[in-house]
């Protein structure tokens, strides 16, 4: 799908929710993009052209049960139209309206293994006060980090890894000899 088509759907279903919900929205479009992308069953059935549009539309709904009818309505169309392997596209460009009206900034950390969520909140907020606004970070595993993390926010790359600080050491060795 050309980046456009991407863009009409998400404005489509931008403009049909209120502020309120756009963060719970964007939250589950992630959450669905990923169970999409990582559950090979869901995707053959959902992706499946011999599936009636009725048995997509009942796995759509099990999956939706707790989230808003609009989104669940949405996917149903994204599905009805065959655009679901383009859902993270979509999904990107929704996040982009939802972060430019909320006025937050989104960012990635990688680590070596899963953050908790008490650790991610610290980090969130560590980084509200150093740029001055609420900040949501989505964290990433990265196996090639020894240990530390790697943000990247607002155009900006933060890397308190293992590794980075190593070579600043080697680098200040390598300057003293």
């Amino acid at each position: 799908m050309a980046n456009e088509g991407a863009k009409n759907y998400a404005y489509a279903l931008f403009g049909s929710l209120k502020e309120t919900e756009l963060e719970g929205a964007l939250s589950f479009l992630r959450y669905f993009v990923r169970a999409y992308n990582e559950q090979p069953d869901l995707k053959k059935v959902l992706s499946n052209y011999s599936i009636p549009k009725s048995k997509k539309e009942e796995i759509i709904d099990e999956i939706c049960k707790t989230t808003y009818k609009t989104v669940s309505s949405f996917l149903k169309v994204v599905s009805a139209h065959h655009r679901l392997g383009d859902l993270a596209s979509i999904t990107k460009e929704f996040s982009f309206l939802v972060v430019e009206k909320l006025g937050y900034k989104e960012g990635i950390v990688y680590s070596a293994s899963k953050l908790s969520e008490s650790e991610l909140a610290k980090l969130e907020e560590a980084f509200k006060q150093k740029i001055g606004c609420k900040v949501v970070l989505d964290n990433i595993i990265d196996p090639d980090l020894i240990g530390g993390l790697k943000v990247y926010l607002d155009g900006k790359a933060y890397d308190g890894s293992i590794s980075a600080k190593l070579n600043d050491l080697r680098s200040i060795l390598n300057g003293g000899l």
